[in-house]
């Protein structure tokens, strides 16, 4: 009786484990894609690159691997999340993400590259909203990373083509410095 007890409390952990796994799994990409992200700038929904955390990726232009313009002396962390893994990380995208994935290593931390550029989230956005695109602050535009058209900007190469040419409203600076 008790070899059987201890047999079926095995299977179940083992299905357990199994679930956990699958679960896990499902999910592994560093980078993945969400649709219907709406894009609050502007105002439609797209097909955003998101992080591991479900939020939409964004880029600043002017900012590259080893030419930092988002840091933590000058506040821009406390908005701009930077996109992070463990050193040991192995880097995964969903499909129809273009460029080439990278890690920063960054005072302390790693640091996400797509196409050579550091990735970021932005503070206010939940899981299916995307505020800070075309936001200008910390010497640079914000650019959410969007694989439709309409909006955002498509990762193609080095991610500088917008596909929209005319915007629907003004870009601010938000955030200094401008």
């Amino acid at each position: 009786m008790r070899k059987i007890a201890l047999a079926l409390v095995g299977l179940v952990g083992l299905g357990l484990a199994a679930i956990t796994g699958l679960a896990l799994g499902k999910g592994s990409h560093t980078l993945a894609v969400q649709q219907n992200v709406r894009n609050v700038m502007h105002q439609n929904k797209v097909e955003t690159v998101v992080s591991s955390h479900h939020l939409a990726v964004y880029y600043l232009s002017g900012e590259r691997k080893g030419h930092a313009l988002c840091t933590k002396a000058n506040g821009c962390f406390g908005i701009w999340k930077p996109v992070t893994v463990k050193s040991k990380s192995k880097l995964s995208k969903a499909s129809g993400i273009k460029g080439k994935l990278g890690v920063w290593n960054r005072n302390g931390f790693h640091q996400v590259t797509l196409g050579g550029r550091p990735l970021y989230t932005y503070f206010s956005d939940s899981k299916d909203v995307a505020g800070g695109d075309t936001i200008t602050s910390f010497g640079g535009t914000w650019h959410l990373i969007a694989l439709n058209s309409g909006s955002g900007t498509t990762p193609s190469g080095g991610m500088t083509t917008p596909t929209t040419t005319t915007p629907t409203m003004t870009t601010t600076c938000l955030y200094p410095p401008c």
